[in-house]
């Protein structure tokens, strides 16, 4: 640097000094200019792809609710067939007579529906009062009937409920007498094109954007430009590679099934993967496992917890020696050792770990172990109570977060050693 300034100073002629000069004051204008006009075009282009894509959420999930809503209320204006429901009560009818009450009241009524409704592919009626099939519709409870997850659902719920097959989307509503409104006496099942219900999502292509649509229990209902098959195989190669002993992909698959955002959640499926990588020394997955062993009631393990910290701990991760230190200087699952505390919080702050830095600092300043400790877990204590709070007055009113208040929750828990 000083070559450089004696360089320009003494050895370059004055029109070159000038020349340089003038370029410097006029190119770093423009050049920061140039940057922050980017910089602002890029953030207004992002909000306005982010309000356009908003905007047409919106439009969508209201036309879809008012889609849901309509066949809804057609399936319980069938439901209500006051001629149909004195039938089904009446056991003693023959089945010709039901048969003639289904020609009569209920099936031109069901026709009607299906042909004038773009969206129905048909209905079927499950009723234990009858025990073959009578007409197009009414069919007798059967042992696999009895046993799905829908039918269940109908007789302990009398409101419609929406399930997916895989092939058509079924509203499901329970038929009940006529004298209490409180005996189901039949099970009526609508069943509904998806491409049909669902075409609303093909004028939802600003930028291309996928859509998915999924069921209660996360099954696919309906995907466009989302991804979902690619993901699907990704999924099926990552299982396959995990399968194969690769620790790095048995650490992702334990990873996804933890977070549950990608695959179903399963934290006991993760553990295994993550266990399986640990012990081929992935310190990622060892440090992991080692949460979820300390952290997750399902799972809850403080041994095996410590002995995922220690393989992660082994093969160079910081937050492993940290989590040690902790265990071991708090005591709370374990008897208290502060020899092994102080050595792992060493060891970490070592390594580069921030925050065994700042609790070795805390507990300096303190010059005494219990009231280190104590003051701590309390300080800890009562920054959970406030963020707790925090959280649930963003949930309820986002705008109203004290920001000030959370940033020096943030700042004191730094400074104590507490992990954000």
């Amino acid at each position: 640097m000083k070559a450089l300034y004696k360089w320009f100073a003494y050895k370059l002629p004055i029109r070159s000094k000038l020349l340089i000069s003038f370029s410097i004051l006029v190119m770093v204008p423009i050049l920061v200019l140039g940057i922050y006009s980017y910089q602002q075009s890029k953030e207004n282009t992002e909000r306005q792809i982010r309000s356009t894509m908003e905007s047409n959420l919106t439009r969508l999930t209201s036309e879809l609710d008012t889609r849901f809503q309509r066949e809804g209320s057609t399936v319980r204006f069938l439901a209500y067939n006051l001629t149909f429901r004195n039938a089904l009560e009446n056991s003693g009818h023959s089945a010709s007579t039901m048969a003639q009450v289904m020609n009569t009241s209920v099936e031109p009524t069901f026709w009607y529906f299906i042909a004038g409704d773009a969206y129905i592919k048909g209905m079927e009626v499950y009723s234990t009062k009858v025990s073959n099939k009578i007409g197009n519709f009414l069919l007798p409870v059967d042992d696999t009937v009895s046993q799905q997850a829908w039918y269940q659902q109908a007789l302990d719920s009398y409101a419609t409920h929406w399930t997916y097959d895989g092939t058509e989307i079924c509203a499901n509503r329970a038929i009940l007498d006529t004298n209490s409104s409180s005996e189901v006496i039949a099970v009526l099942r609508m069943f509904c094109y998806p491409a049909s219900l669902l075409d609303a999502t093909d004028s939802m292509n600003y930028l291309d954007n996928g859509i998915r649509i999924v069921d209660e229990n996360g099954q696919t209902v309906y995907a466009r430009n989302s991804g979902v098959d690619a993901l699907d195989e990704a999924v099926r190669l990552l299982n396959l590679s995990a399968s194969r002993k690769f620790a790095p992909a048995q650490f992702i698959l334990g990873r996804l099934l933890y977070k549950g955002e990608v695959i179903p959640k399963d934290i006991k499926k993760a553990v295994e993967w993550l266990d399986r990588a640990a012990k081929q020394k992935n310190p990622y997955a060892a440090y992991l496992a080692g949460k979820i062993y300390l952290t997750e009631d399902e799972v809850k393990d403080i041994q095996k917890a410590i002995r995922s910290f220690l393989i992660a701990a082994e093969n160079g991760n910081d937050y492993a020696e940290y989590k040690l230190g902790k265990i071991y200087l708090y005591g709370k699952d374990v008897p208290r050792d502060t020899d092994k505390a102080m050595y792992y919080l060493h060891l970490a702050a070592e390594h580069g770990n921030q925050y065994a830095a700042q609790l070795i600092h805390s507990i300096r300043v303190n010059g005494n172990w219990t009231a280190a400790l104590a003051s701590l877990r309390l300080l800890g204590h009562m920054a959970r109570i406030i963020q707790n709070r925090l959280e649930d007055e963003r949930r309820g009113k986002e705008n109203s977060i004290d920001r000030k208040l959370r940033r020096k929750i943030e700042e004191k828990k730094q400074a104590h050693g507490l992990k954000q």
